[in-house]
């Protein structure tokens, strides 16, 4: 069954980018360098403003932390995994400071995406992974949560020191630690602002990351979790992937982890044969956070009706996708 894919495949242009096309080693980077310097510029303001002048600033960083959360954290992923600026040593504080008014800890996402759960691939070994929940439950994923945003730095920084990542469980913990105290600074000067433009934004950002990774490894095949096509999720055709740099093709960037944003959906429909041999799920025009809320409504006859190449009919995607929730215990 042909279907067409509308998710882009080159970066849109500005007026402005020939400013920085110069720094950049690749040209279609230009979307990136532009979406973290807009968020750069508005969020420190609204932030200074907030902290300094008036509480009321705060307003602001609610529309601003909504629109800018998922492009930073996209730009971010990219960027981590592939640098795009000549100048070493850009990447990482262009991440650091665009991150950091989103409620991010300096190094934390590097540390934690690249070092950790890259190398495990959502298997049992993994921090963040899935596989031992009933994905599909609330309990569970508040388990999930409050596991990873209580005990997520004391396990990430064992998990490296562990495997002699000195200079990464260095980053991390110097990251996580100066973050707390610079919110201690700021709880000094206004404690107000502190809670409302850091502390919460640190709390929900931890949280929307781990609904993100929830659904992007919620629908996995008991029998065969460790084939990435039967344990990854995709969707295809969604506002968000305009948004979001492509971040719906979660299955190619898990084959080819420093593939370009913009050549994500070429690379699906070349694989696109597997996808349908192994019954890879496949959704159409939603994104995570809706397959995250859908999940934990159990809405599995919706999810089920958004699945797009299965030669299956209602009935047998539905049942498929509760196979494919249960949790799969650690045998080792």
């Amino acid at each position: 069954m042909a279907i067409e894919i509308t998710d882009p495949r080159s970066a849109p242009t500005s007026f402005i980018d020939g400013v920085f096309l110069p720094h950049l080693k690749n040209p279609e980077d230009i979307s990136l360098l532009r979406t973290m310097l807009i968020a750069i510029l508005l969020g420190v303001s609204i932030l200074v403003v907030t902290v300094f002048v008036s509480l009321y600033a705060a307003i602001l960083y609610l529309p601003y932390y909504f629109i800018f959360m998922g492009p930073v954290t996209l730009a971010m992923h990219n960027i981590a995994h592939r640098p795009m600026l000549k100048k070493k040593g850009l990447d990482r504080i262009l991440i650091n400071l665009g991150s950091a008014t989103l409620g991010f800890a300096p190094d934390g996402y590097a540390a934690h995406h690249l070092s950790m759960h890259h190398k495990e691939g959502n298997a049992h070994s993994d921090l963040s992974s899935t596989m031992k929940y009933q994905r599909d439950s609330i309990f569970h994923f508040l388990h999930y949560y409050f596991t990873f945003l209580i005990l997520g730095p004391f396990t990430l920084y064992a998990y490296l020191k562990k495997r002699k990542r000195k200079k990464i469980y260095r980053r991390f913990i110097i990251g996580e630690a100066s973050w707390w105290v610079f919110i201690g600074i700021i709880a000094v000067l206004n404690w107000r602002a502190a809670i409302l433009v850091f502390v919460i934004p640190t709390i929900t950002t931890r949280f929307l990351l781990m609904a993100g990774n929830w659904a992007q490894h919620a629908f996995i095949e008991p029998e065969g979790w460790e084939d990435q096509y039967s344990s990854v999720t995709t969707f295809v055709n969604s506002g968000y992937n305009k948004r979001c740099f492509n971040d719906g093709y979660h299955l190619i960037h898990h084959l080819k982890p420093a593939a370009h944003w913009t050549e994500m959906p070429t690379r699906f429909e070349d694989v696109l044969p597997k996808i349908l041999e192994r019954k890879s799920l496949v959704f159409d025009g939603i994104d995570y956070f809706v397959i995250w809320a859908l999940l934990m409504t159990k809405r599995h006859k919706f999810l089920a009706s958004k699945l797009l190449y299965l030669e299956l009919d209602l009935d047998e995607k539905i049942t498929l996708i509760q196979h494919r929730l249960k949790p799969i215990p650690n045998v080792d």
